[in-house]
């Protein structure tokens, strides 16, 4: 996780993973950039990979978390950030049309990811447990499936508002004394959505 301290830990990484794009019950907390540290994080986990170890596939696989999560973990915000913009759609969709590309490239890393997180997981154990894991990663493909398309029709003049985007994000108070560094919240269901599932 990008921000620790010696005496605190947290689970920001799958915070971040599972956060939603449009209404993200964690999306404030992602004001900084972190996709220079997963990036570099990835290409560390990447050459330890590639090495000739019983571990091999462990790097593999949290390599390729990593990849999605250069892209993913400000990608919410950045979205937000531009259809904010008291800008006409005209002015926004160069923006917009590269925050899409964008989209399409971290399908195309989550894949990957969860591929090699099946492979792990069915070395590792047996089937049963997979079962939560595939319907939380194919439920995200499916909410990035869905982003593109709504910013797709929000570029091409389909639609003319996001209503996920005209709410305004309330910070997560589920901590009193909140701190990134230590903020560690395992609840998916909350984290995935602000939805009552």
């Amino acid at each position: 996780n990008p921000i620790q301290k010696d005496t605190t830990h947290n689970n920001l990484s799958k915070i971040w993973l599972y956060d939603n794009l449009l209404i993200g019950t964690f999306q404030n907390t992602t004001k900084d950039n972190f996709e220079d540290y997963y990036k570099e994080l990835s290409n560390k986990l990447e050459e330890l990979s590639n090495r000739e170890s019983k571990y091999s596939y462990l790097f593999k696989t949290y390599s390729s978390l990593g990849r999605v999560l250069e892209i993913k973990t400000n990608l919410g915000s950045k979205i937000r950030e531009i259809y904010e913009m008291k800008l006409p759609i005209e002015q926004k969709k160069e923006a917009i049309d590269s925050i899409i590309n964008k989209l399409y490239e971290l399908k195309h890393r989550l894949i990957t990811f969860i591929k090699d997180f099946r492979y792990q997981w069915y070395l590792e154990n047996k089937f049963f447990g997979y079962e939560v894991q595939s319907i939380r990663q194919n439920g995200l493909l499916g909410t990035i499936n869905d982003t593109i398309e709504i910013l797709t029709d929000y570029s091409n003049g389909r639609i003319s508002t996001i209503d996920a985007l005209e709410e305004r994000l309330l910070p997560f108070s589920y901590f009193t004394n909140y701190e990134l560094e230590s903020l560690s919240y395992n609840l998916w269901k909350d984290i995935s959505s602000p939805s009552k599932f």
